[in-house]
């Protein structure tokens, strides 16, 4: 295998690995902000959306100012998304 295609796999798996990170994070938020609130307006950790994750990232900056787990996730899905298009760019070297 050619090197494009070591770093376009290596890149791939980065970003499998820090997406997994992400979700990690976020849902670490949800119970972090859940621990807080009632058992009848908890957080749900299944089905995320645009605007229920900034709702998440508001409401645990809200209640955790010097919490870190919003900055982590948010490093991570960079990564993910720098590493993605790492990847497409040098496994698109190899189809041409």
């Amino acid at each position: 295998m050619s090197v494009p295609g070591i770093v376009g796999l290596c890149a791939f798996f980065v970003a499998a690995i820090s997406t997994a990170l992400a979700n990690f994070y976020a849902n670490a938020m949800i119970d972090e902000i859940n621990r807080r609130r009632e058992s009848d307006d908890q957080i749900s950790s299944t089905w995320f959306t645009p605007a229920k994750t900034l709702s998440i990232y508001r409401e645990y900056r809200r209640t955790y100012p010097s919490g870190r787990l919003n900055v982590y996730s948010l490093v991570a899905m960079a990564v993910s998304a720098i590493a993605l298009v790492v990847s497409f760019l040098s496994l698109r070297s190899l189809i041409r």
